[in-house]
C-alpha cells in the first residue's frame, strides 16, 4: 500500500480517460484538483513518483525507465496511455543523447518547459486541462483564439508554475485564470500554427493561408525547426537585454532561452527568427548583415569567428552538420563567398564548398597561385593598383582580401596579352626597341622589369594598337613628298643617330610632334609609316645645333688652342678633358664647353708655348726643368702623348733661362 502521511490514499473522484491533448503532468494536477488535494506531491508520492520533479524542474516525465504502473493503478488510467502522454528520450542516431520524444518528434530536451508554465485563458474556458502543446516552449500563443499564452497571473503576477492544485487557479491569490484576458496577437500566430499543425493538433481557422510561401522552416521535421529556431533566437537575445544565461551573450544556440525566459519576451525572439527565414533568402543576409554588424566577443579572433561568433561555431560543428541544415549552411557559404570581407573562405570548406571557388575575395597566396607568381609580386600588385583589396584585422593580425573579380580580370588580361617577342613582330622592330619604348614610356607593358619586376614580359595588344593609332593621327601628307625625298621608318630612324636617337626617342619624338610622318604605306606595325627627307634632316640640324648650344667640337677646340685635335681626343681619354658624347656610330662626336676649355687653358700649358715664350728649343726646355725635378704630365716618353704639357702652377714661377739652367723667382 502506498500512505500520505498515516492515511491511505483513495481517488474518491477519478477523472474520465486522459484528454488526447493533455500533458502528463496536467493530468497530474487534474488528479489533484478532482480529489481536493493541496499539491501534486499527494498524487504522486504514492504513485511511486518523484514528487520533488515538479517543483525542482527535473521532472520524471524525461525518465528513460519511466515507471507509471504506481500512477496507473490509483488513477484506472492504463500505463501504455500514460506513457503516450510522457517525453521519454528520442533512441535514434541523430539524437545525440539530449532530445526527447515530443508528439512521436525527436526535440531539443531544453524546449520542454517543466520550470514554468503557461495556459490559454480562453482554452481554459473550453475545457480546464492543461493542453501538451503548451509544454513546448516554441510555443508562445494560441492559434485557436488568436491570443498570448500567459505564464504568470494576470492579477498577482506571480509566475505559474507545475505545483500547483488546481489547472485553472493561482495558488498565490486564488484568482481563476479563465476570468483573466489575454493580448490578442494577429500575424504573430504563423509559427505556433504551423508547430499545431506538425503535432496533428487543431490550429484555428485558414491555417493553410498563412503557411505559404518560400520560408524553407515549413520543410522542417518539428525536431530540426525548433533547433534552427532558437539558434537564430540565441544571437538575437541581446537586442531585447536578456540576459546570457551564464554565457557570452551572442555566443549561444539558444538552449538557455527556453527553461526560464518569460513568455512574451520569448515570443518576440522566436517570431523575429522566424521571420529571418520569410521572404527566403533575402531578409536572411539582412539577419547576417545584422549579424555581423554586432562584432564577435573575443577581440583576438579573426574572420568568421570574430564577425559570426556561436552562429559560424553552430553552423560548423555538431547538430548543424546534418543534411537537414543544407539550406542554412548552404546561403551562409555563398553569403559568405558573396558578400563577406572579413576573412578567407578558403579556410571556410566545411560551409563554402559549393561556392568557395566564386567568392568575393581570395588570399594573397591563393592570387599567387593563380597567377602563377610569388606573394611578394602580389602584394606589388597591390601597391600599383592593379589588384583591389580589402584589410581586415589589428596589427598584430592582419588578413589581406583580394577582390577575385580584379583578380580574374588580370589573370584575364595575362591569358591575351602578348610576349615581348609576339610584341615585337607586331610593331616590326627588334625586341631590344621595344624594351627601348618601354624606357621611354611610348610604350605600357603589362608585365615586366619596368611594370612589376617579373622576369618576363607581356604587353596588352590594346596597347600597340594605341600606339600605332597615336602615331597615325599625327600623319600630316605631303603630295610634293615622292621618290627620293620619302624615307621609311628605319632610313629616318637611321638619319637620327647623329642625335644619340635609339627607337624609343625616335617614336616619343613623333607622338610630341617633333618629327611629324608624312605618310602610310603598306607595311605593318612602325614600318608602315614613311618621312620626309627634308624634314629628317632639318630636325636633325635644328636638334644638333640646339644639341651643342655654346660648345665647341674637339676639332674646334683644337684649333683655339693652337693643338692637333688627336692631342685633344689623347687628353679626353686620359681624363684632362672634361667632354661629353653627342651622337653615336658615324655621327658620333665629343663636345667641349666653353667652360671647361678655359679651366683646362687655365691649368695646363703645353711645353712649346713655354719654349716660344723664352726664345729656347722645345727639347732643351724640357731637359732643364727636368734636371729642377719639373715633370711634365703628359709626353711621349711620359704616357706616349702627343706633345709635352705641363701644369701652370709648376711653369709659373720661372723668371729666365740663362747659360743653360733655369731660374725661378726665389733664387
Amino acid at each position: 500500500m502506498n500512505f500520505v502521511g498515516s492515511k491511505t490514499l483513495r481517488l474518491w473522484a477519478k477523472p474520465r480517460m486522459p484528454i488526447p491533448d493533455e500533458s502528463l503532468l496536467g493530468f497530474v494536477i487534474r488528479l489533484t484538483e478532482r480529489n481536493g488535494y493541496e499539491a501534486p506531491y499527494m498524487v504522486l508520492q504514492p504513485a511511486g513518483l518523484k514528487a520533488t520533479g515538479v517543483i525542482k524542474g527535473s521532472s520524471f516525465i524525461f525518465s528513460k525507465s519511466l515507471d507509471l504502473s504506481g500512477l496507473a493503478e490509483i488513477s484506472g488510467v492504463p500505463e501504455t496511455e500514460l506513457k503516450r502522454m510522457a517525453y521519454p528520450p528520442a533512441d535514434t542516431p541523430e539524437s545525440l543523447g539530449c532530445e526527447n520524444l515530443f508528439f512521436g518528434a525527436a526535440v531539443p530536451q531544453y524546449v520542454i518547459r517543466i520550470n514554468y508554465a503557461k495556459v490559454c485563458p480562453e482554452c481554459l474556458r473550453e475545457s480546464a486541462h492543461c493542453r501538451r502543446a503548451w509544454d513546448l516552449a516554441v510555443v508562445t500563443t494560441c492559434p485557436v483564439h488568436r491570443c498570448m499564452l500567459i505564464d504568470e497571473c494576470p492579477k498577482c503576477a506571480s509566475r505559474i508554475h507545475w505545483n500547483r492544485s488546481a489547472t485553472s487557479v493561482c495558488p498565490s491569490c486564488e484568482f481563476d485564470w479563465r476570468h483573466g484576458d489575454a493580448a490578442a496577437v494577429e500575424q504573430e500566430i504563423k509559427l505556433s500554427r504551423h508547430i499545431h499543425r506538425l503535432c496533428g493538433l487543431p490550429a484555428g481557422e485558414d491555417e493553410q493561408n498563412d503557411l505559404r510561401g518560400t520560408n524553407p522552416l515549413l520543410d522542417l521535421g518539428l525536431g530540426d525547426l525548433i533547433s534552427v529556431l532558437f539558434l537564430i533566437a540565441g544571437q538575437c537575445r541581446e537586442a531585447y537585454g536578456l540576459p546570457s544565461g551564464g554565457r557570452g551573450a551572442m555566443d549561444t544556440v539558444g538552449k538557455f532561452l527556453a527553461p526560464k525566459t518569460r513568455n512574451s519576451d520569448l515570443h518576440a525572439l522566436l517570431t523575429r527568427a522566424f521571420d529571418v527565414f520569410e521572404d527566403w533568402p533575402h531578409r536572411f543576409s539582412q539577419f547576417l548583415d545584422w549579424r555581423r554588424a554586432q562584432g564577435g566577443n573575443r577581440s583576438d579572433y579573426v574572420g568568421a569567428q570574430k564577425d559570426f561568433g556561436g552562429f559560424y561555431r553552430a553552423l560548423s560543428y555538431g547538430k548543424f552538420v546534418s543534411e537537414n541544415f543544407n539550406f542554412l549552411r548552404d546561403e551562409f557559404g555563398r553569403y559568405l563567398t558573396g558578400r563577406w570581407d572579413g576573412g578567407y573562405v578558403s579556410r571556410l570548406k566545411s560551409l563554402c564548398r559549393d561556392s568557395a571557388g566564386n567568392a568575393k575575395y581570395v588570399s594573397r597566396k591563393d592570387a599567387a597561385r593563380a597567377l602563377g607568381a610569388e606573394v611578394g609580386w602580389v602584394d606589388r600588385m597591390i601597391e600599383q593598383g592593379w589588384l583591389k583589396s580589402v584589410v581586415r584585422g589589428g596589427r598584430r593580425r592582419r588578413l589581406y582580401l583580394i577582390e577575385r573579380e580584379s583578380l580574374e580580370d588580370l589573370k584575364r588580361r595575362f591569358e591575351q596579352s602578348l610576349s615581348l617577342r609576339e610584341t615585337a613582330g607586331l610593331l616590326a622592330i627588334g625586341e631590344i626597341a621595344v624594351l627601348d619604348l618601354v624606357e621611354q614610356q611610348c610604350l605600357q607593358p603589362l608585365r615586366g622589369a619596368a611594370a612589376d619586376g617579373y622576369y618576363f614580359w607581356l604587353f596588352e595588344k590594346e596597347v600597340i594598337d594605341k600606339l600605332l593609332l597615336e602615331i597615325r593621327e599625327k600623319v600630316r601628307r605631303d603630295p610634293r613628298a615622292a621618290g627620293d625625298d620619302v624615307l621609311t621608318f628605319r632610313q629616318a630612324h637611321d638619319s637620327t643617330r647623329r642625335l644619340s636617337y635609339k627607337t624609343g626617342r625616335f617614336v616619343k619624338a613623333i607622338l610630341g610632334g617633333e618629327i611629324v610622318p608624312a605618310g602610310t604605306a603598306g607595311d605593318k606595325g612602325l614600318s608602315q609609316f614613311t618621312f620626309s627627307k627634308k624634314q629628317i634632316s632639318e630636325f636633325v640640324r635644328e636638334q644638333v645645333r640646339c644639341g651643342k648650344g655654346e660648345s665647341l667640337y674637339l676639332n674646334e677646340a683644337a684649333k683655339l688652342l693652337g693643338m692637333k685635335t688627336e692631342v685633344l681626343y689623347f687628353l679626353r681619354r686620359k681624363g684632362l678633358l672634361q667632354c661629353r658624347k653627342a651622337g653615336e656610330g658615324m655621327w658620333a662626336g665629343f663636345l667641349i664647353t666653353k667652360e671647361s676649355l678655359e679651366q683646362f687653358a687655365a691649368t695646363y700649358v703645353m711645353a712649346s708655348e713655354v719654349a716660344r715664350e723664352h726664345g729656347i728649343d722645345c727639347g732643351y726646355l724640357i731637359r732643364l726643368l727636368e734636371a729642377r725635378g719639373i715633370m711634365p704630365i703628359s709626353g711621349r716618353r711620359i704616357d706616349g702623348g702627343k706633345q709635352y704639357i705641363f701644369r701652370r702652377a709648376d711653369i709659373k714661377p720661372i723668371k729666365k733661362f740663362e747659360a743653360g739652367a733655369v731660374f725661378f723667382d726665389n733664387d
